[in-house]
This record gives C-alpha cells, sequence and structure tokens, in this order.
C-alpha cells in the first residue's frame, strides 16, 4: 500500500512540475540520491519526515558573475510547489545565488554537524 501511495504522490509531483518551465521542476527523489542521502547520513530512518516525502527541486539561478548556473535543493513535498515559485522570483529578478546543491556534495566533516532537524 505504502507504494502504491509514494508512486502516486510522484506522478502527482511530476505532473505539478510539468505546469512549470522546464528549468524549474519538482521531481521525486531518484534512488541514488536516496541511497546517497541515507549512507552520507542526511536522512535518517528516525527522521521524522519519511524519505518518500521529499523532492527535488530543479532550478536554474543567477550566481554573482550574472552567469546561469542550475541549482537543486531537497524539500518537502508539501512546500515544492512555493519553493519553486520562490526561486522563479528570484530568477526573474536576476538575484544572486552562489550555489544551490543538495548537501550531499558537501563535504564529510560538514555533514557530521547535521541531524534530522535539517531534513
Amino acid at each position: 500500500m505504502r507504494s502504491f501511495f509514494t508512486m502516486m504522490t510522484c506522478i502527482l509531483a511530476t505532473s505539478l512540475s510539468a505546469s512549470t518551465s522546464p528549468d524549474f521542476e519538482i521531481l521525486c527523489l531518484p534512488i541514488s540520491l536516496k541511497t546517497q542521502m541515507t549512507e552520507m547520513g542526511t536522512w535518517k530512518p528516525e527522521c521524522p519526515v519519511d524519505i518518500d516525502r521529499l523532492r527535488l527541486v530543479k532550478f536554474i539561478h543567477y550566481d554573482f558573475s550574472g552567469d546561469q548556473k542550475h541549482g537543486e535543493i531537497v524539500v518537502l513535498e508539501a512546500i515544492a510547489a512555493r519553493v519553486v515559485n520562490i526561486f522563479q522570483a528570484l530568477h526573474g529578478h536576476q538575484f544572486p545565488i552562489a550555489q544551490a546543491k543538495t548537501m550531499e556534495h558537501y563535504t564529510a566533516l560538514i555533514l557530521k554537524k547535521c541531524d534530522c532537524a535539517l531534513a
């Protein structure tokens, strides 16, 4: 039953992202990212939010040199559409963002200090 619910929410998330620009997407977490998050400790089974309730938000943004870059962050499914709206507005104003990457891109030293409260 849970896998059916997960599949249906992922289909819904994908259809919601289809209504936005291809430069701004809401995706279910790929298995590879779920594995990385679990192995690196950015998500743990005891976290209050199930990993299947998280979404990968991909977007474009301007950096401090004025170049467009690709960014991605992991957020709770309930706020994913709002997060896309925020990044679309920031992009429209050419607001600079140094970088936007999932936590798995950062060093293990930083990750050691993280806990479930950040998920």
